[in-house]
């Protein structure tokens, strides 16, 4: 074989390496991201404003419960009218070799929909070495939002 051969098969080679990187980089990243962003204090607290205002339609009890893959320190906070869940500190860090961080902003307090049930004002502190969920509970008559 000629050297011109052997620098199309090296080349080549690199190429596909390189190709290899970049959609493993790309995947990784774009994975790690999206669970960091889909359990990001914004997204939690419309989701669980949306789930209060659900709980209209419901006549008997409920529970919904909110898994959090990578926990990171939240306040959870429930009244009559709103729903906040916001940050702890001010920077979630990934458990990864990349290292850094997200920031997660504190962000006001989302308002839902009261069809007449008592909702019991709770604050509560959500402890990532201890808990794994955020959780809405509602019984006939009341409603309160918590951590387990």
């Amino acid at each position: 074989m000629s050297t011109q051969t052997y620098d199309i098969i090296i080349l080549l080679a690199v190429v596909a390496l390189v190709a290899i990187i970049m959609f493993w980089s790309v995947q990784y990243g774009a994975e790690m991201v999206g669970k960091i962003m889909g359990e990001a204090p914004m997204v939690l607290q419309s989701s669980f404003a949306s789930y209060a205002s659900l709980a209209c339609s419901v006549d008997g009890s409920m529970e919904v419960t909110q898994t959090l893959s990578k926990g990171f320190p939240l306040y959870v906070f429930m009244n009559a009218t709103h729903v906040q869940i916001y940050p702890a500190g001010t920077t979630y860090y990934g458990a990864t070799e990349r290292g850094g961080g997200v920031e997660f902003g504190t962000r006001p307090a989302l308002p839902f929909i009261n069809c007449g049930t008592d909702v019991i004002r709770k604050n509560v502190r959500f402890n990532e070495n201890v808990h794994h969920a955020i959780i809405l509970n509602k019984t006939a008559e009341k409603m309160v939002i918590g951590v387990k």
